[in-house]
């Protein structure tokens, strides 16, 4: 699963950038937020059943109202197990914060809701601009990634 867009933003309180759920309590889903845990940082969360992984970009802040291009990536195809990564500007900006267990993706997207710029319940409302949001069902490479960041399609 790979979720990209712009955004620019300046918010100093939790924003939720996307949310990808099934029902309010993304019991299988994922979302993106940023100043969960750090400010300014961006966290790709994806949460199942049967556990949640969490990651997050690095020590950068990115609530500094510069536009800034997001990719997250959910990869089951490394070591049959899942795997994350957060692309920033086309550079890989993460590092694993906690996890357990897999999300159910075998359910993605026909069950599921895509909520842009809040949560299911509405609360977390992003305050900031967004642009070109894009979901594919498939892990799109760093290469890919960088071709959507410039206009152009995916291979």
């Amino acid at each position: 699963i790979t979720v990209c867009f712009w955004f620019k933003c300046s918010p100093s309180i939790i924003n939720m950038l996307c949310e990808y759920t099934d029902n309010t309590n993304i019991n299988n889903g994922l979302y993106v937020d940023i100043n969960e845990f750090s400010k300014g940082q961006i966290i790709l969360a994806s949460l199942g059943n049967n556990g949640y992984n969490l990651v997050e970009t690095n020590l950068k802040a990115y609530n500094d109202g510069k536009w800034h291009h997001f990719a997250g990536v959910i990869d089951r195809r490394i070591n049959n197990s899942e795997q994350q990564f957060i692309y920033i500007d086309g550079v890989p900006d993460y590092s694993i914060r906690s996890g357990y267990g897999k999300i159910n993706t075998s359910n993605f997207p026909a069950n599921h809701a895509m909520y842009i710029g809040s949560r299911a319940t509405t609360s977390f409302k992003y305050v900031g601009l967004m642009d070109d949001f894009q979901f594919y069902t498939k892990a799109l490479s760093i290469e890919n990634i960088r071709r959507i960041m410039i206009g152009m399609h995916p291979l």
